[in-house]
């Protein structure tokens, strides 16, 4: 190395110790522990807990027919409580289990009920066999960031029978029980630009299990996900963000009978920040809003939420 590819490698040292926001020290788990791309901790951490908080109202629904509906009076909230612990035996793998407890209340004028139970439980293997250099010099890559992560969803949860969860795309409530063991694979691809902004686009797909949670032999459809996200680094310690969330669900089968136009989709929008202290105490907060649009979302709800998350790493 000569004199000025040294001194160029000594300015960059100098510039992130001084204070210049690296992405991964504002971000470590931008938005929640769990969902397609995210992650309890960052790969320089070793472990890490976090909870959190979140209520969600339902405000209509969707049809078969993707005409939305909203509620007259009444609807559907629920409210849910969740831990995540992660442990990174290597720097590129961090191994996370995420639980918690769920309450689902539905006041419509024809069909009440109050419903609370553990939620389904979650255990998930991530790898990041790629990361972005953390300084854009030269002679360093230009390559993104890549994970990926294997999801195994275990069903805790009490399903909830509304048909009406405020909850994610599923046949059941989504925020309570599945009804049924999931194994789903994500991978995202993350990209900085000046120090200062970050791109990332997430893809899931999710296999369920056959069971007899209704009393009858059922067998949910495949599920898919995708997540556009863009992130600010404000500074070191403030991390703030907006997304573009879709997901989709296969017609659901009974007995082996595929039942027609039972299969879901839902589109939302998301923006939230997020904090973190060199003491490794981190939080944010997260506000969605799933739309009711005629056309958009098919067997689902539209529902706006609030995410409150308290963690510490080290």
């Amino acid at each position: 190395m000569n004199a000025v590819a040294r001194r160029r490698v000594l300015l960059g040292a100098l510039f992130v110790g001084l204070g210049a926001p690296r992405a991964a020290d504002a971000c470590g788990s931008c938005r929640s522990p769990s969902g397609p791309g995210s992650a309890v901790i960052a790969p320089w951490e070793s472990l890490g807990v976090v909870a959190t908080a979140t209520t969600r109202y339902a405000l209509g629904a969707y049809g078969a027919n993707s005409r939305f509906s909203r509620f007259s009076s009444g609807g559907v909230a629920t409210e849910e409580l969740g831990l995540g612990v992660g442990y990174r035996p290597l720097s590129p793998v961090e191994i996370a289990v995420l639980g918690g407890v769920a309450r689902e209340q539905v006041h419509l004028p024809r069909f009440s009920t109050k419903q609370g139970s553990l939620a389904d439980s979650q255990i998930r293997v991530r790898w990041e066999p790629l990361v972005e250099a953390p300084l854009d010099l030269p002679h360093l890559p230009k390559r993104p960031s890549v994970g990926l992560a294997l999801t195994t969803r275990l069903p805790t949860g009490t399903v909830s029978r509304s048909g009406l969860s405020s909850g994610g795309v599923g046949s059941t409530a989504a925020s309570q029980g599945l009804g049924a063991a999931e194994f789903a694979l994500s991978a995202d691809v993350r990209k900085t630009f000046a120090r200062k902004v970050q791109f990332a686009a997430i893809a899931e797909g999710a296999l369920r299990t056959p069971d007899t949670t209704l009393g009858l032999p059922r067998a949910l459809g495949p599920r898919g996900a995708g997540r556009l996200l863009a992130l600010w680094f404000a500074s070191r310690h403030v991390t703030a963000g907006i997304s573009v969330d879709a997901a989709f669900e296969s017609d659901v089968r009974y007995e082996g009978a595929r039942v027609r136009d039972s299969g879901q989709r839902s589109v939302g929008v998301s923006s939230f920040v997020g904090w973190k202290f060199e003491s490794g105490f981190r939080g944010g907060t997260a506000i969605a809003y799933t739309p009711g649009i005629d056309g958009l979302g098919k067997n689902a709800t539209s529902a706006v939420g609030l995410t409150v998350s308290l963690g510490f790493a080290r």
